[in-house]
Order: structure tokens, then sequence, then C-alpha cells
């Protein structure tokens, strides 16, 4: 068989499923890590440059062929701190909102939390990099998510968590990102990729230990334990496809 093509996202929260993957040794000589933004993972898996993807839920609509081969994910079940609405106003003044460009589903998420739970009719404003650098207006927020988040946080006044703001909106738990294949793959080579990322939920510290190469504004691993939920249980899955329903609503309009 030859190698399989998999693509995983370049944040902190991704250092147990690498680790995993690199050190568990299920999958020695059997695969080839590509490890770029949530958007970038994206971008290769709808263009079949890899096999499998940890990629944003928003695209599973995309693909002519989608199968979650894993029952691990990137989730949250009440705040992520790592995907953020920042601002110097509250929600009712904001008038622009700019837009991650790392990010499908964040992106579509605060668009589904504006019209159906805040009630706010905002501009909408693409960014590139760089962005979260730049000086916000008192009127204007911000979509950051990732890493590049905890360096921002005290610079603003107000901070929307957008998976805790997910669970007062509709009570369930939310999913960033799944493993996704895009075409069938062997259940053998699904079966130790899953024992692989178990083994890197399991070494949790072992994986920041290997992979956090400098110092982070947070404490990685009470953000890994507590506000990342890794299990793609029944309550998540609910969570995500109430949010593709929505995301439906949004797309027809």
């Amino acid at each position: 068989m030859s190698k399989i093509h998999i693509a995983a996202v370049s944040y902190i929260n991704t250092f147990p499923f690498i680790y995993g993957i690199e050190k568990s040794g299920y999958l020695t000589g059997k695969y080839k890590l590509h490890i770029e933004n949530p958007s970038k993972c994206a971008q290769y898996l709808i263009e079949n440059k890899v096999d499998i993807g940890l990629v944003p839920v928003a695209i599973m609509n995309e693909l002519p062929y989608k199968d979650i081969v894993s029952s691990y994910c990137i989730g949250a079940i009440g705040e992520v701190k790592s995907v953020v609405l920042l601002s110097n106003s509250n929600l009712n003044d904001i008038k622009k909102i700019f837009l991650d460009y790392q990010s499908r589903t964040s992106v579509m998420l605060v668009k589904i939390l504006a019209k159906f739970f805040w009630d706010i009719d905002v501009l909408w404003e693409n960014t590139k990099t760089g962005f979260e650098n730049d000086k916000l207006k008192e009127s204007e927020g911000a979509i950051i998510i990732g890493d590049r988040v905890f360096g921002q946080l005290n610079k603003f006044k107000y901070r929307y968590d957008l998976a805790l703001e997910w669970k007062k909106f509709t009570g369930l738990p939310f999913i960033f990102a799944a493993w996704i294949a895009n075409k069938p793959l062997p259940e053998n080579f699904k079966n130790l990729f899953n024992k692989s990322l178990a083994y890197g939920i399991n070494h949790i510290p072992d994986a920041i230990k290997t992979y956090a190469t400098k110092k982070y504004a947070i404490d990685l691993e009470d953000y890994l334990y507590e506000n990342i939920d890794y299990n793609l249980n029944t309550d998540k899955i609910q969570g995500m496809n109430k949010f593709l329903e929505y995301l439906d609503l949004i797309n027809k309009e």
C-alpha cells in the first residue's frame, strides 16, 4: 500500500494528535504528514492532495466523498479560549467584523451566531496574514483563532468565546475540526490511525514537551485538558449536525 497523506493543523491543540501519529509506532512507514493552518488543510483535502485531513467541519458539504475516520476531533464543551471575537465594543455596538483567513468553520460560526443568536447586523471583512496585529476602531471586532489568540487577549475590552456562545445558543458542544477522508481507506489503516491518536491523547504532557519549542502566554496543559475536548461523542455529532443545518440556511441567503 502506498503511503497515506495526512494533513494536520499547525496549532497547539493538535500537538497530541501529531505526537501520536509520529511517536506511537502504529503508523511507521505508512504515512506522510503535512502540517498547515485549517484553511490549507481543507484546501488540500478538497483538491485531493491528501487522503485524510483534520479539517473544519464547514467543508463537509464540499466533498463528493467524506468519511469521518476517527473517534477524535478538535472540540469544546464550553469555553475553548482559542476561537474568539475580540473588540473594544460590546456586541450591539460592533459595526464591522474582520474574519480570520485561517478558518472556515469559525467564520461561518460567527455569522450564524450574529444572525440567529446575537441578532446583530454587521459588515464582514476578509483578512490576510498579520491582520491580528492591526489596530481596530472602536466599532470593529475581529475573529482570531488558534495560537495567535493568546497574545491578543489583554489588548481588548471584550472577548466573546465562540464555543461558549454556541453552547449558550444551542446547549450543545461544538466541533471545530474532524478527521475526514476523501476516499475509502483500508479498515486496518483506520484502526491503526485511531490507535495512534488515542496514544497521543493519553500522552499530552509528552506531546507538549516535544512540540512546545517556545513560551506561550497560557498554561498548555490546562488548555489541552480543560478547554479542548477530543472525544467525538454523540453530543458533539449532534452539535455538528445542528451547525451544518444553520450553515445551509446561511448559504441559501
